[in-house]
């Protein structure tokens, strides 16, 4: 008899620990579209249109008109608008009248006018000028990163004005120049002393992907990201309203997980309530979210919510939305 018991009590122990095991909150990973703020804020409400300034020579024209056609048909993408609706004018350098020096310079009376006239000429009250592009010398690595082929990838930096005059407001709203550099893979075929040819060609197509680039900061952008979530595998609610997050449900997911968060154990509530501002972050209420994380911190700490919350915080400052 004394055997018997024991082994049924160790039997229940067993049983115990296995259902605290399953019902722990287990992580797991899914991906998901997160929207970026512009990096360059801009009045959504104005008609744009964008100028090239060309260069000396046709080369020159021919690439920075590439930029603003890319810079064009990016705005058009993001703001949903007709291929085309977004129109690009270009300016010979040697007639470009639009700001002194680098732009960062008080608009005189003269280029007011000459403004304004491209706003009237134009139709647009938000003038974007693409001005003195420059490929700075490029760097050249051999062995491709891409192991079924051969060749070289190379770095090619660039520099590029960017202007922003808002006719409305008779503002220049932005102006800086942009420096970074954009990669190339070259066939193991072309040689070393045909490499700079090589690029030459490229250039156009390379011109055009950099205004793709610029247009990027323009309007904000959907990128994906990873997201942690916890679920209690086999557990139905849990399950339930993590394949409702699965199908990008939300408010759904979060009504599941409120209950939970509201009568669970400590740590059943925390990793609900972490759940909960994942979700409050896809529906952009960050605020929300952060309370929610706040609430997960009070009831069991936790690294996951102190790291999360710090993504948030920095991502709710006020020159980041």
């Amino acid at each position: 008899m004394k055997t018997d018991c024991k082994i049924y009590l160790l039997s229940l122990f067993v049983a115990i620990i296995s259902c605290f095991v399953s019902c722990a909150p287990q992580v797991h990973y899914m991906n998901v579209d997160v929207r970026q703020q512009a990096k360059i804020a801009l009045p959504q409400a104005r008609t744009a249109a964008l100028f090239p300034v060309s260069g000396k020579n046709r080369y020159d024209s021919v690439r920075v008109g590439n930029v603003a056609v890319g810079v064009a048909e990016k705005i058009e993408e993001d703001r949903g608008l007709r291929h085309g609706s977004v129109a690009v004018w270009g300016i010979r350098g040697n007639e470009f009248l639009g700001f002194p020096g680098d732009g960062g310079e008080k608009l005189s009376g003269e280029s007011r006018e000459y403004l304004r006239d491209l706003s009237a000429n134009s139709g647009a009250n938000l003038l974007i000028f693409v001005r003195n592009l420059h490929f700075l010398p490029y760097s050249v690595n051999t062995g491709s990163l891409y192991s079924q082929y051969e060749g070289s990838n190379v770095t090619v930096p660039f520099a590029v004005a960017l202007d922003i005059y808002d006719a409305a407001a008779d503002t220049l709203v932005y102006a800086t120049t942009v420096t970074d550099s954009l990669y190339l893979f070259v066939d193991a075929s072309v040689s070393s002393r045909d490499m700079g040819a090589a690029i030459a060609r490229y250039l156009p197509d390379i011109s055009k992907k950099i205004g793709t680039i610029l247009g990027s900061d323009l309007s904000p952008q959907w990128i994906t990201q990873e997201r942690l979530l916890f679920n209690c595998d086999g557990d139905t609610m849990w399950d339930e309203a993590h394949q409702l997050a699965l199908d990008f449900k939300w408010e759904e997911a979060i009504e599941k997980w409120t209950a939970i968060a509201e009568n669970g154990s400590p740590r059943r509530s925390a990793c609900a309530a972490y759940n909960i501002a994942v979700g409050c972050e896809m529906l952009e209420g960050f605020d929300l979210a952060i309370r929610w994380l706040d609430y997960s911190l009070k009831l069991f700490p936790m690294k996951e919510s102190v790291i999360f919350r710090k993504y948030l915080e920095e991502k709710n400052r006020p020159e980041n939305k």
